[in-house]
């Protein structure tokens, strides 16, 4: 279970990336990365990110494992996992 801890901690971490840098014109963050941030669990309803149980990130998670085991750079594979999560969620 250590490679699905350290993937989840990856897309998690990609994820939280993604909303906070998601803004419109460089302003503030924009409501839907709240509201994104907010359903899956990453943030409250100000878009302060907190450390909460979120879930498994299972599709991801495969997603980054199926990349590690054909030799493939998981890091490139990243905003690939992440897009994932946020389709299923």
């Amino acid at each position: 279970m250590e490679i699905f801890e350290r993937f989840r901690d990856l897309v998690e971490k990609e994820l939280r990336e993604v909303l906070s840098n998601y803004s419109l014109e460089g302003g503030p963050p924009h409501d839907l990365s709240i509201l994104y941030g907010y359903q899956m669990g990453l943030c409250d309803q100000d878009g302060n990110f907190h450390d909460l149980p979120k879930g498994k990130y299972m599709r991801p998670t495969l997603c980054l494992a199926m990349c590690a085991a054909l030799g493939g750079d998981v890091k490139s594979c990243l905003p690939a996992a992440a897009s994932l999560e946020l389709i299923h969620r």
